[in-house]
């Protein structure tokens, strides 16, 4: 599964909450634990890029947990009983700015476009301020990503989250050259059954010099941007 916390000073984002199976929950036994332990003890925003079960697995989790400003994206069906809790659907052209950071929804530009998959109406995201970005496409795929490169979005960052967690429909040459990021990371399971990240996810990404973190390999990876566009990362 996927989840990011962004935090700008004195707000917090969460993007995504992992997977749930059974009586495993991320939410529960990875996210809440690993906030607490930074002390995290509120969100302002929960961003849900789309409702597969290891995006927003974890998400009744995190709400009974903390204090959530609001919902924005996905309302899977785990939530229901959360409807007093703020939320609003994910469209291209929001955005808001907290601290000088910028962010900004990419897509999907409807919210059902007949014929698009749920992964490539997921909530894209990109933060920026000054000379530094950063992009979470959720579980884009190629034609998502052709879309935005079609509309000349603006998608360079300096740090790339894989699509789809670097599975081969994902992360074409095409947008890699567009995004140009200084590093890109792969939210992927030890040993997972889809092969993420995929082998030729990881060629495209040796062709154009791009290194790349895997959390199967280097676990949680904490990253400090800075608006000069300089990058530091721990895994």
């Amino acid at each position: 599964g996927l989840a990011v916390l962004l935090e700008t000073g004195n707000y917090r984002l969460l993007y995504d909450t992992g997977a749930a199976f059974g009586e495993l929950d991320a939410g529960r036994s990875v996210i809440l634990p690993a906030l607490r332990q930074q002390g995290v003890r509120s969100l302002n925003r929960l961003l849900l890029s789309h409702d597969d079960l290891d995006h927003t697995g974890g998400a009744a989790s995190v709400l009974a947990g903390m204090p959530v400003g609001d919902v924005l994206g996905a309302w899977p069906a785990s939530l229901a009983g959360y409807r007093g809790t703020r939320h609003e659907a994910c469209l291209a052209g929001q955005q808001w700015q907290v601290e000088g950071w910028t962010f900004a929804i990419l897509s999907p530009r409807l919210l059902l476009e007949h014929g698009v998959s749920d992964n490539n109406r997921s909530c894209v995201l990109r933060v920026s301020k000054g000379h530094a970005a950063v992009l979470l496409p959720g579980d884009l795929e190629i034609p998502g990503e052709y879309a935005l490169l079609d509309e000349k979005a603006g998608i360079k960052a300096d740090v790339l989250i894989l699509g789809h967690h670097g599975a081969r429909q994902a992360t074409s040459a095409e947008w890699l050259a567009s995004v140009s990021p200084q590093i890109a990371i792969a939210s992927a399971g030890y040993l997972n059954q889809f092969g993420h990240p995929a082998s030729a996810v990881q060629e495209r990404l040796a062709a154009a010099g791009i290194p790349l973190l895997n959390t199967a390999d280097d676990g949680a990876v904490t990253l400090d941007i800075r608006a000069t566009g300089e990058v530091s990362w721990q895994g």
